[in-house]
């Protein structure tokens, strides 16, 4: 059943030029037919729980809290190493995070915190 069988899509909705027929929905970003969006979001919801393994730059950044500059020299240094599938450029996500934990271990124990009972002791 159409989005989920890709064998059996919608009828075509474009003529033999390519240009979309104006009785056609179209979806929220007005650019592709609501049969795209329907079927983008049914890949969503089959996906959804799994743990990606591979993030985009943006993603990566997001992830490591830093900005493009810094990453860039993270890459250059070789401390962070992407993955270049055809043209697209990716993260490991176990990789970052190994970067995050070698950066803590690095950091050395941590003192201990306050609790929120213990007096603050101002002066």
């Amino acid at each position: 059943e159409w989005p989920l069988d890709p064998t059996s899509g919608p009828p075509s909705t474009y003529d033999k030029g390519g240009h979309m027929h104006s009785d056609t929905k179209r979806s929220r970003s007005g650019d592709r037919p609501a049969a795209h969006d329907a079927a983008k979001q049914a890949i969503e919801d089959q996906t959804a729980g799994l743990r990606p393994l591979l993030v985009s730059v943006t993603q990566a950044l997001r992830l490591l809290g830093i900005g493009r500059t810094t990453l860039y020299e993270l890459i250059a240094d070789g401390r962070v190493a992407p993955v270049k599938i055809g043209r697209s450029v990716r993260f490991v996500v176990d990789e970052l995070e190994d970067f995050v934990e070698t950066l803590r271990a690095a950091r050395g124990p941590r003192p201990p915190s306050r609790r929120a009972g213990e007096s603050q002791g101002l002066r």
